[in-house]
């Protein structure tokens, strides 16, 4: 396989002759630790829980969470494909292809992280795993298909060229097949989250992407989605790139750069919240009221926080391909509960169509409620909860302006009761749920059903209170619901629309919320129980400061924690100085 000269080492690795070793490592206590979880480990797969369970901070989410294949399960593949994988690291995307493709070889340039990857991997004999610089290996046969997951951005570390990174892609293509594929994965320069502060992922400084990399310029850089089209152009005919939601790291679900042409996908890009993976996060801005502006110009791909990107040398092929529209997964439910979520074009009606299923395969069911896969078409058009949001976030609208969107949801509500109840399978008819064109008012997401209905009171009930904890989390509120409890807005909602609510009204709600929260998400129901009757008499600005406070004593451990290690570190360089 290789013209090198190789040899297998103790740990089921290859090693090439005459190489010094890659010095990249997120710290010899945790590298030591991931060795320690990975021996004890029966269950090695890229959906281990057992896995999981051992994610104490950044860097082990980053090599142990089931969310990193998430980052490919959505592509469609031709298995018999000969893989070849640049920069392995801990072997958390080297499990995944070796438990899809028939052959795969990982390269990986720093000898510890390549055992790492050879345990993850220690029950696939199709996967083999080679430590040297991979620009260094002389291979006696192409790749159908080479993947470069968060590594192109380091090329200058470890390619000694006068522009390392043409160079990588003049290898890549070299190494390929003439119908081969690359999938490379980056973050992007330009991400709406590196413009609201979050840290430049590797050089750690805010803004240091946009402005250029000045400060840093011999370190690792990424690159803009206009960059990388015009770099991969040279050697490659097409690309096609693929959102990955927040970004490609931990991504929660990817979306093919051509459903922003079929649909208004703005409400979708709002559902994930971005993350700073080095240090506390305080955005300048909310990021998911950008989107749909963002949408209006065609810019969403442009500001997209990463990309993964398919690039073939001679035009089609079968190799890669990304046939559906969009994937994205729902992870934070108990497991039965869990699902995904898939957007493709159906051809026959020329629609867009919405199909959610568990990921346990079969309807699951737990004290009364049922989740249910459903398919479904598409449909644009603002619902009633960002109708009522846009009206809150505005500091003196009127409290009779925010909530009067509301009012053809309540009639659509009507017209499905039956002597004051809706049917069980309507239980999550909320505003969330309602889209309201000027043709229609229809219900989507509806993946729960309850044994028993739920009566018009409590959805209406269910409806304001999901909304308003929805608001909380925006930057502003209209000064008119600030002191407000929610109990109290909920029962002012209900008399704009000469509703009459009693406590009765409220505990059923309570109750029901509390069933089908501790369902979904295994937790103790009298832990919910009392959450939810906490924020029902919390005013709105009492709970918006305590998430604050919250956030705040986090951002001070972290920052109490970092001071105490760069101490230890100034104690042990001043103890050792000569």
């Amino acid at each position: 396989m290789f013209d090198n000269e190789v040899t297998l080492n103790r740990d089921g690795v290859l090693e090439a002759a005459g190489f010094p070793p890659f010095a990249y490592s997120d710290g010899r206590d945790n590298e030591r630790y991931l060795h320690n979880v990975l021996d004890a480990a029966t269950d090695l797969s890229t959906t281990s829980r057992e896995l999981e369970v051992h994610i104490k901070d950044w860097p082990t989410e980053y090599h142990l969470s089931r969310k990193r294949a998430q980052l490919l399960n959505g592509l469609n593949y031709d298995a018999d494909s000969a893989v070849l994988e640049v920069g392995c690291g801990c072997g958390a995307i080297t499990r995944f292809l070796g438990e899809t493709f028939d052959e795969v070889v990982s390269v990986e340039g720093s000898a510890n992280r390549a055992a790492l990857a050879r345990k993850r991997c220690r029950d696939l004999d199709n996967v083999t795993i080679i430590a040297a610089p991979f620009q260094a290996i002389r291979f006696r046969r192409k790749f159908d298909i080479v993947f470069c997951i968060g590594v192109f951005e380091y090329s200058s570390s470890f390619v000694d060229a006068a522009d390392p990174y043409t160079a990588i892609i003049e290898y890549f293509a070299d190494v390929l097949t003439d119908d081969g594929v690359l999938v490379l994965a980056i973050e992007n320069r330009f991400g709406l989250k590196y413009f609201a502060s979050a840290s430049e992922d590797h050089t750690k400084t805010r803004y240091d992407g946009l402005e250029g990399y000045r400060r840093s310029p011999e370190k690792a850089r990424t690159f803009g989605y206009t960059e990388l089209q015009r770099m991969l152009s040279s050697r490659f005919t097409t690309t096609e790139f693929v959102l990955p939601l927040p970004d490609y790291k931990v991504p929660d679900g990817v979306v093919a750069e051509r459903l922003l042409a079929h649909i208004d996908a703005a409400p979708l890009l709002a559902g994930f919240r971005s993350r700073d993976y080095l240090r506390p996060y305080a955005p300048t801005f909310d990021e998911r009221l950008c989107w749909q502006g963002l949408m209006a110009n065609d810019q969403v791909a442009f500001f997209a926080n990463s990309f993964l990107i398919i690039a073939t040398k001679h035009g089609a092929t079968n190799r890669v391909r990304m046939d559906d529209l969009a994937v994205v997964y729902n992870r934070a439910r108990a497991e039965p509960f869990q699902t995904r979520t898939r957007l493709y074009h159906d051809a026959t009606t020329d629609a867009v169509m919405l199909e959610k299923t568990p990921l346990a395969g079969t309807a699951a069911a737990r004290d009364g409620f049922t989740l249910l896969p459903y398919r479904e078409p598409w449909r644009d058009g603002e619902t009633i909860h960002a109708r009522c949001l846009h009206r809150a976030l505005a500091h003196r609208a009127q409290f009779h302006e925010i909530f009067a969107p509301a009012a053809s949801w309540l009639q659509a509500v009507h017209k499905l009761a039956v002597n004051e109840e809706v049917d069980g399978a309507r239980i999550d008819a909320i505003w969330q749920n309602c889209v309201d064109t000027d043709d229609d008012v229809t219900f989507i997401d509806q993946e729960w059903r309850s044994a028993e209905p739920i009566s018009v009171n409590v959805l209406f009930i269910r409806a304001i209170y999901w909304f308003l904890v929805d608001l909380r989390s925006y930057p502003s509120l209209a000064r008119c619901l600030h002191w407000r409890s929610t109990a109290s807005i909920i029962h002012a909602v209900a008399a704009q629309f000469d509703i009459k609510l009693t406590d009765a009204d409220f505990d059923a709600f309570v109750a029901f919320e509390t069933r089908l929260h501790s369902a979904a998400f295994a937790c103790s129901p009298t832990r919910a129980r009392l959450r939810f009757k906490t924020i029902l008499r919390a005013p709105q600005q009492t709970i918006r400061q305590l998430q604050r406070g919250v956030r705040g004593l986090s951002a001070a451990r972290f920052y109490a924690a970092k001071a105490v290690r760069i101490a230890k570190r100034l104690y042990h360089d001043h103890r050792n100085a000569p």
